[in-house]
């Protein structure tokens, strides 16, 4: 099957990226280089194109019953104009996928959902199945997404929009015009930057696209992306979280309400989190110029002890980075278990390559 193209295809041609397949959509990768464009959003405002990302609606007077039953997090807490972190999970409390949850007029009959592209066929079909008396929609192929970020985001988007962008908060989002055209703009993001996340028809797109790229966003892609959601340690579906991990092998139980019986998976949830875990994410900074990817073997006083789940080059650190699982055998809480590896050196095997490493904390970049 061909990849999609998202409404800002054009727009990335024009602008000579580098397009690359990504979860089945044809998405720029770059447009400059990683470095640079990594380097516009930790000091300016860089602008990429998430429209690959699933983008669902809920009606009905299920529709809130039926995110509850489905989704951890507490939607029933949501008033308009606020959005919400969440986790799918299996009957197991596996992490199916991870979401947000956006509640448009604090009305318990109308709720939209963000999940991961790879996920989207998936998640919808959950969804569909968790659900009572509600109807859902996917409004993806029916809108275009984009992401401000960097410490400059919100002066280049204001004189675009009619929003207050200063009283909104971090997850809190409202619906007006930018750059002419009906949007929603939410505080939110992916890159550890203060920013914005935009949705908006279809059509109007490439519209906002040029406008925002007229005011001073620079276009930024995957992989620059990739690395920034890396340094601010944001998990990633399919490295750090997947369904055999549970949310207390990773931290994200803050994202579970403590109402476990009333969600698919929370009852399994609870019962593994009193247990204590049985793996750990950790982070990792190498000690040489190489680089440890996904899959590679981790090996601590000469005992394999985990595998790496992401792995990158960080210009925020002068060096390469990862997150890692690491195994657990005392079922120690996920912050102890982090604390007495912290300094620790240990050994990344990528095939016949030795990479020295040293435990760290995470995040390795938080914004000031």
């Amino acid at each position: 099957m061909d990849a999609k193209r998202t409404p800002l295809y054009d727009c990335h041609v024009e602008e000579g990226a580098k397009l690359v397949d990504f979860a089945g959509w044809q998405l720029p990768v770059q447009f400059s280089s990683i470095l640079v464009e990594h380097e516009a959003v930790r000091q300016r405002g860089g602008l990429f194109d998430v429209s690959h990302m699933g983008r669902f609606r809920v009606k009905g007077p299920g529709a809130l019953v039926s995110v509850l039953r489905a989704v951890s997090s507490d939607a029933a807490s949501l008033e308009a104009g606020r959005c919400l972190y969440g986790l799918l999970l299996t009957e197991e409390a596996g992490i199916a996928d991870d979401l947000f949850i956006y509640s448009p007029g604090g009305a318990p009959d109308e709720l939209q959902l963000v999940v991961n592209a790879g996920n989207a066929a998936k998640d919808l079909a959950l969804l569909m199945e968790r659900a009572t008396d509600a109807e859902w929609t996917d409004e993806t192929d029916d809108t275009a997404m984009v992401a401000l970020q960097g410490p400059a985001a919100q002066a280049l988007l204001a004189p675009l929009t009619n929003l207050d962008l200063g009283a909104m908060r971090l997850h809190r989002f409202a619906s007006g015009l930018v750059a002419g055209v009906e949007a929603m703009v939410s505080r939110t993001g992916y890159t550890g930057e203060d920013g914005f996340e935009i949705i908006t028809a279809a059509g109007d797109g490439a519209t906002l696209w040029r406008a925002l790229r007229s005011a001073g966003a620079e276009p930024c892609g995957l992989g620059s992306r990739d690395v920034l959601r890396l340094e601010a340690a944001y998990p990633l579906w399919g490295h750090e979280i997947d369904e055999d991990t549970r949310p207390a092998d990773v931290g994200l139980s803050f994202a579970c309400r403590a109402d476990v019986g009333g969600y698919i998976g929370g009852t399994a949830h609870q019962a593994y989190l009193d247990a204590r875990p049985r793996k750990a994410l950790v982070g990792l900074v190498m000690n040489s110029k190489r680089i440890a990817r996904q899959g590679a073997e981790i090996r601590l006083a000469g005992d394999r002890v985990g595998a790496v789940t992401s792995g990158t080059y960080s210009p925020h650190c002068g060096t390469g980075i990862a997150m890692a699982h690491v195994a657990n055998p005392e079922r120690k809480s996920l912050k102890d278990r982090r604390a007495e590896l912290i300094g620790a050196e240990c050994v990344c095997v990528q095939g016949p390559t030795e990479i020295p490493a040293t435990f760290v904390p995470l995040p390795f970049y938080r914004r000031s």
